[in-house]
């Protein structure tokens, strides 16, 4: 694989060092830098994880080549704001309360009094700059304040928004338009964010920096610049796998409170070919985000610091086309959770191959691994997440952990490295084998035969929770059927 190396210029003729190389001499004694991306609705629709064959996006996997690719990564929440609170927090929503996109950060102490990981390296010693979306609802304006040197790019909006509405009205109540935009590029948010991190890369730093650029594609409004559209021709475009029967054993409580869309996703698919050209527009808001990620990528390799960045490159939630009679996220099963997730080391000071990891793991476990890996002091009694830097070195060493993902009070899924298995707040649930049934069609919960599989993961659900009502959080509440003891909130 060509990992792009920056040619060392060396000693001329016995003279000095160059420029270039002196500063790589002087970052191999420094702390590593850290360039984050995250990337908005993005589910695993990238070539390494195979989530889509017709996707394209080379940026995505040139990095996947150089990096650990953790294959089964999961979202605490399919929500953005709950999502990316527990990342940015260490800690899960059922501590903080934060379950939906309309609870502020700022309005819940457990949050918002927490010690965010940008705040964090800053009080290291290093440089922060945010550009794009990387809260969705933020901490109060103090706390922005402390943990970002430079906030000069928080340029917000999913637009461009289209005026005119190509589906039918019928089918609009829940969906959002496409279009193939033929304005200038710079008319999108991602793309003035982008030029304000590439201009980054190219100063002069004393000091390491923590770089988060948040990605507004391929969130909705469907709308890329025309070329992405090319990429896709319509009469190519397939649908997922779909199976007729796939919600005949689902419990009640499943159909009633995950699965709302169901007559738009019907009526989607029988008029037109308004299904596929949703698919397409997808396909090319993901190709468009990939694109402006390499040109990041790019600027990262042309300057001083390419050798001595570490980078993290996630979705924050899953998403659902149509599986399960869904568009969207906000459910438990596999599309909704399961997220791209990469760490690219520095490749300075770690001889850590690229690899695929299959272990279980969550966006959690961002915080505690980079407290780890940059050599930060540590957080006491806040990180929830298990540190997965022993999985950078090893990534095919046993790993006995689990993933946990949330969505509204009481309802839990648990990720192994074989099995989901969906607790709702009923107490019904779901028991699927991601070995055999990755779609999730055949739910085996209820059959004997898989009794001691329900046993053993049901262990890892916890047994309280806070339940997020109003601007604080609620009295914990108690978990139904047989539950243990309550637990440390860790996913295991």
């Amino acid at each position: 694989m060509n990992y792009n190396k920056i040619t060392c210029l060396g000693i001329s003729a016995g003279l000095a060092l160059s420029p270039l190389q002196a500063a790589k001499n002087k970052q191999a004694n420094e702390k590593p830098n850290v360039l984050f991306i995250i990337m908005d609705d993005m589910n695993d629709w990238i070539g390494v994880l195979g989530g889509n064959n017709q996707v394209k996006t080379p940026n995505l996997d040139r990095l996947a080549a150089r990096g650990v690719v953790f294959s089964n990564a999961y979202t605490a929440v399919p929500l953005s704001n709950p999502s990316r609170a527990a990342l940015m927090t260490g800690k899960q929503p059922f501590v903080t309360g934060i379950y939906n996109n309309q609870h502020e950060l700022s309005k819940f102490p457990e949050s918002n009094n927490s010690l965010f990981m940008p705040q964090h390296f800053k009080d290291n010693g290093y440089t922060t700059i945010i550009a794009g979306k990387i809260f969705h609802t933020k901490p109060s304006a103090d706390k922005m304040k402390s943990m970002w040197d430079d906030m000069k790019n928080i340029d917000g909006g999913y637009g461009p928004w289209i005026k005119n509405n190509q589906l039918p009205e019928h089918l609009t109540q829940r969906w959002t338009n496409y279009e193939a935009w033929t304005g200038p590029d710079t008319d999108f948010p991602d793309v003035r964010n982008s030029q304000r991190i590439i201009e980054f890369l190219g100063e002069k730093h004393e000091k390491p920096f923590f770089a988060a650029m948040g990605f507004y594609r391929p969130h909705t409004p469907y709308t890329a610049p025309k070329r992405y559209f090319d990429l896709y021709p319509l009469e190519e475009i397939k649908q997922p796998a779909l199976n007729p029967d796939d919600l005949n054993d689902l419990p009640e409580y499943a159909v009633n409170n995950f699965l709302r869309d169901r007559k738009q996703i019907q009526l989607l698919r029988a008029e037109g070919n308004y299904y596929e050209q949703m698919l397409r527009a997808y396909l090319a808001c993901v190709s468009f985000a990939d694109d402006y990620i390499g040109k990041i990528l790019d600027a990262l390799e042309k300057s001083p610091y390419a050798d001595n960045t570490c980078i993290v490159l996630v979705g924050d939630n899953g998403f659902h086309h149509g599986e399960k009679e869904h568009w969207g996220k906000t459910t438990l099963w596999r599309e909704a959770n399961h997220v791209p997730f990469i760490i690219a080391p520095p490749r300075l000071k770690n001889k850590i191959k690229p690899a695929v990891c299959e272990s279980p793991v969550g966006l959690i476990d961002i915080y505690p691994t980079l407290v780890d890996f940059c050599g930060l002091s540590p957080v006491e009694n806040q990180l929830a997440g298990n540190n997965l830097t022993p999985l950078l070195h090893k990534p095919a060493m046993k790993w006995d952990k689990t993933a946990i993902s949330t969505f509204l009070p009481g309802n839990f899924v648990v990720h192994s490295s074989n099995w989901n298995y969906i607790r709702y707040k009923d107490g019904s649930h779901e028991l699927y084998n991601l070995t055999s049934d990755e779609n999730e069609w055949e739910n085996l919960a209820d059959k004997p035969a898989y009794k001691h599989i329900v046993e053993s993961l049901s262990k890892h659900i916890p047994t309280s929770w806070y339940m997020g009502a109003g601007t604080t959080p609620a009295s914990q509440n108690k978990a139904p059927a047989q539950r243990r003891k309550p637990r440390v909130t860790r996913p295991l």
